[in-house]
């Protein structure tokens, strides 16, 4: 997936990875500019490569008897950077920045899930 933000022409790939069985799905991805991977796929070093995956899995919420109709469980799980937080601090910006970044994800998924508009 290739994302361009606006007129600065940033381009960003993300790298992603998916599994799925009756035991549950999972997708892993991690933002990367689209230099660096180029630099990465002519033999460049990894040292200096910051990914920061995130992601989200879907497990049934406990195992299916027969018919039975059971429930899920979302995890979610998300690699930040936030520079102006400290060790024993986060602003209070960031957490309403992730507290939307949350919600909006959990929504996306359910309306996907659900095939909702």
């Amino acid at each position: 997936m290739r994302h361009t933000d606006g007129d600065n022409r940033v381009s960003t790939m993300m790298l992603q990875e998916s599994y799925g069985s009756f035991s549950g799905y999972y997708i892993t991805y991690a933002a990367m500019d689209e230099s660096v991977l180029k630099d990465l796929l002519e033999g460049g070093s990894t040292d200096s490569v910051g990914l920061l995956p995130s992601g989200f899995s879907i497990l049934p919420d406990r195992p299916k008897q027969q018919e039975e109709n059971f429930g899920t469980v979302l995890n979610l799980g998300f690699q930040l950077f936030d520079r102006s937080a400290r060790a024993n601090f986060i602003p209070g910006d960031s957490v309403e920045a992730l507290y939307k970044l949350v919600l909006d994800t959990v929504t996306l998924l359910r309306n996907a899930i659900l095939r909702l508009p």
